[in-house]
């Protein structure tokens, strides 16, 4: 099963049939990009079986064409998509660490400014001083994906933006442009939420 996951270009971490946290990242984004319900819950016997049998990632829905990218909570995934319904690649990032004062806030919204290099917050600074926004992709007033130096976990850990291992920001830099649309939407804290925030119905 995590042979396949990973052959789906989903986040599965080592496979070695090891079931731990990053893979129940990649289950959970499986179902989730399938219309099924999104948990990180261990694969019971009907699931593993399809899971098998899949040969490629499904078509985003029609009421979802024209989103570059899309940020499951839920599952601590991004979606990132061809703006035609093809998703190309699926990342592992860390997002709002809670509810409150930290959350990535859902909904749609729009790429509206990208720093080319390093950036100190001014809100949340680095403890040795260091900037430690990397190539910061604004989307919601302060928010935005950015790489850091630590490790970007199974969990949510940040301070509301949307985390991502520097590798996969230089490759997220070249695709995500300014006036480019993200739909954010899920909750990590809930045992179960609708698939891509209720939009799956094709």
């Amino acid at each position: 099963m995590e042979q396949q996951l990973d052959a789906l270009g989903l986040p599965t971490g080592k496979v070695d049939g090891n079931i731990n946290a990053s893979t129940r990242r990649a289950l959970c984004a499986y179902r989730d990009l399938n219309g099924l319900s999104a948990t990180r819950s261990p694969a019971g016997a009907a699931l593993m079986s399809r899971i098998s049998d899949s040969s490629e990632l499904p078509l985003l829905p029609r009421k979802l064409l024209g989103v570059k990218a899309l940020v499951s909570l839920t599952c601590q995934t991004a979606y990132v998509t061809n703006n035609a319904g093809y998703v190309v690649r699926v990342l592992p990032v860390s997002t709002g660490k809670d509810n409150g004062y930290h959350e990535t806030r859902r909904g749609f919204k729009r790429v509206y400014w990208r720093y080319n290099g390093w950036q100190a917050s001014t809100l949340f600074p680095e403890p040795d001083g260091r900037p430690g926004l990397y190539r910061p992709i604004y989307f919601d007033r302060g928010i935005a994906f950015h790489g850091v130096r630590k490790p970007v976990k199974t969990k949510p850990q940040s301070h509301g933006c949307v985390r991502t291992w520097p590798k996969h920001q230089d490759w997220l830099w070249k695709r995500l442009k300014v006036r480019d649309r993200v739909f954010v939407y899920g909750n990590y804290w809930r045992k179960k939420t609708a698939a891509l925030g209720g939009y799956a119905k094709r």
